[in-house]
C-alpha cells in the first residue's frame, strides 16, 4: 500500500507512471514503482496483472519522468559549462576565427572523410 502523500496513481490509471520509483535498475533498462508498475527504458510497462503496455510517448513534454530511465542530463545542465568553456578557450587564444573555421570545412567536404572528426589548425592567421 501506498505510503507518499499524495498517493501514488494505481497501476490500471492512465497516469500509473507518475508514481514513485521504489527499484531502480538502470543497467537492466527497468524501474518498479509503488503501485507495481515495472517501466522499462522505451516507456513500455509491465503491470501488476500481467498486461503489457507497449512503448509509447510520455504525455508530458521534455521525455521521461522518472530520472533513472531518462539518460538525459537535466535541462538546466545541458550547456551549462558552455560560458566557462568559452571564457577559457577566448583567455588562451585558443578560439578560432569564422574564416579559420569556414576554410577548415571547405577542406574537409572536399575528401572522403565523412564522418571523421577534422582538427582546425588555429595557427594560420586570417586571411
Amino acid at each position: 500500500m501506498c505510503q507518499h502523500q499524495p498517493p501514488c496513481p494505481p497501476a490500471d490509471a492512465s497516469d500509473r507512471e507518475a508514481a514513485h520509483v521504489v527499484a531502480s535498475h538502470p543497467g537492466q533498462v527497468w524501474s518498479l514503482l509503488c503501485n507495481g508498475v515495472v517501466m522499462f527504458e522505451d516507456t513500455g510497462a509491465l503491470l501488476p496483472d500481467g498486461r503489457c503496455i507497449p512503448p509509447h510517448r510520455p504525455p508530458w513534454i521534455g521525455g521521461h519522468r522518472h530520472a533513472s530511465l531518462d539518460p538525459r542530463p537535466p535541462p538546466a545542465q545541458i550547456g551549462a559549462a558552455l560560458p566557462e568553456r568559452f571564457a577559457r578557450s577566448y583567455e588562451e587564444g585558443s578560439l578560432i576565427t569564422p574564416g579559420q573555421s569556414a576554410r577548415s570545412l571547405m577542406q574537409h567536404l572536399a575528401t572522403d572523410a565523412t564522418g571523421e572528426i577534422s582538427n582546425v589548425n588555429t595557427s594560420r592567421p586570417e586571411e
